[in-house]
């Protein structure tokens, strides 16, 4: 009876999310141990896709390979066999052969001409997509590998695909691509993206052999010239006037004394984020879990050293790691003491919260719940919206972009804010760039490799000082004196 009701029990209890040996949460299989892990545990997934083959899932009950893929416009579903009689590589190589498929309205001729220019632009878009996965995957960007591919297929499928998917890859002209661009007039940034996706897919169908070079007949010139101008106006991050963020800091301060943790954890990251006036990519995560090596693109903590007040964010956690075949110089952040006090308060938490001492190789801001995992930007532009329907209900006028009514501000727009505020106060324009990370030309970066933290770090304390103007001292000081010990 009690061997009964175990078992009873143990059916009835929400069973855990695949993990790793390390307790870090697996959305996607990346290898051969992940699946066997995955297939011989009892996990919440019932099944898991496959890393590195979009559409390749595995099923836990019968461990046979699935494969969902769009062809002719049309969902198409295909059995792969059953794990272990097919591995993960032929399962990836069956999946690869059933997307790329030779068209079989080729004709044969005496004159053995290239093959491949009879196929289909359709006909190869799987392979091309599977090409620019591993080449962003290889870059090492803190860019999502998967989101990024994701939004190419939108792109290719909506303004692409009905105006060339049905046309051989030798044919690709001029007018073609002008075809494809023109009815895009409701936002440039759409325009430049789908451009790109045509711009790479042409250069990938040279090199990789598929068509002949003097077969492309496309002047990006006169699609350039000959595109019609797009009808929407250009709007930038929504930022906050500079004169307004003594008073956001208050109210972000002043959320320090709220029980939600999510919250409690967004509201330091807010503060990191504005006083560094850093991209939020450099230390928190996307909109979904990473996996595998995507770890690396966010800061840690043995990026800060407290005796120095520096906190340096390797390149491989920046916006742009590689700038003309090189590796980006690390940046440099000189940390203000509201800074370190932000800093130390996050370590606070996990500490009194959790029981946790955070290590050099955990995330700067961990999840508020799990410490495999960075803690999500998205959290932020929720806080900022909360925190506007909060001013608008005691009275205030809430936190809108002076330039552009009616639109919240975002924490990008902090950026924005940041270089208003220290070129109104005379610091220089070289301090500024550097501090933002912002790239430069050829010469500059040739010849502008310092730091400059020396010139840097006034300005930085003087930001801090001037965000926290409104901020009571006393409460400050309380706060200071609390995280002394960390």
């Amino acid at each position: 009876i009690l061997q009964i009701v175990t078992n009873s029990v143990e059916q009835n209890m929400p069973k855990k999310h695949f993990q790793d040996s390390k307790g870090r949460r697996i959305e996607r299989i990346a290898n051969e141990t992940q699946l066997k892990q995955y297939l011989q545990g009892s996990w919440a997934e019932k099944s898991l896709g496959i890393a590195i083959e979009p559409g390749l899932r595995i099923n836990h009950a019968t461990h046979a390979w699935d494969l969902l893929f769009e062809r002719n416009k049309c969902r198409t579903h295909r059995t792969l066999g059953k794990y272990p009689k097919v591995s993960l590589k032929e399962a990836v190589e069956k999946a690869r052969e059933c997307k790329v498929v030779v068209n079989p309205r080729k004709q044969t001729s005496s004159v053995q001409s290239s093959l491949e220019t009879q196929l289909l632009i359709d006909d190869v878009i799987e392979e091309y997509f599977q090409y620019r996965y591993k080449s962003l995957c290889e870059r090492r960007s803190n860019k999502d590998p998967y989101k990024s591919v994701e939004r190419m297929r939108y792109q290719y499928a909506k303004f692409i695909r009905p105006v060339i998917g049905n046309l051989p890859i030798s044919m690709i002209k001029t007018s073609h691509v002008i075809a494809v661009l023109s009815p895009i007039t409701a936002s440039e940034t759409t325009r430049s993206k789908t451009k790109a996706v045509l711009s790479k897919l042409v250069q990938w169908l040279v090199f990789s052999g598929k068509v002949d070079v003097d077969l492309m007949q496309i002047d990006w010139f006169l699609v350039n010239r000959a595109l019609p101008p797009c009808s929407n106006i250009e709007r930038h991050y929504a930022r906050l006037g500079y004169d307004r963020i003594p008073e956001l800091v208050e109210d972000i301060f002043l959320r320090l004394n709220i029980e939600k943790e999510r919250d409690y954890v967004s509201s330091l990251a807010l503060l990191l984020q504005l006083l560094t006036a850093q991209r939020a990519g450099g230390f928190l995560a996307f909109d979904r879990a990473i996996i595998g090596e995507g770890r690396m693109w966010f800061s840690t903590w043995s990026n800060v050293n407290f005796e120095d007040k520096i906190w340096t964010i390797p390149p491989n956690c920046l916006k742009v790691t590689i700038i003309r075949n090189q590796y980006a110089q690390p940046l440099k952040i000189p940390l203000a003491e509201e800074t370190i006090i932000v800093l130390k308060l996050i370590k606070k938490f996990w500490k009194e919260r959790r029981g946790i001492n955070l290590a050099p190789i955990d995330f700067v801001v961990p999840k508020y719940d799990d410490l495999t995992r960075a803690h999500c930007s998205h959290c932020l532009r929720l806080l900022l919206k909360q925190m506007h329907r909060e001013s608008l209900q005691r009275g205030g006028i809430g936190y809108h972009d002076p330039d552009q009514p009616g639109r919240i501000i975002t924490p990008h727009g902090f950026r924005s804010t940041f270089e208003d505020w220290c070129l109104s106060r005379g610091f220089s324009l070289i301090d500024v760039n550097k501090a933002l990370a912002h790239i430069g030309n050829k010469v500059q970066e040739a010849y502008q490799r310092e730091a400059l933290l020396k010139t840097r770090r006034p300005m930085m304390d003087a930001w801090a000082k001037f965000c926290f103007s409104k901020v009571d001292p006393t409460v400050l000081a309380r706060f200071a004196q609390s995280v002394a010990g960390y």
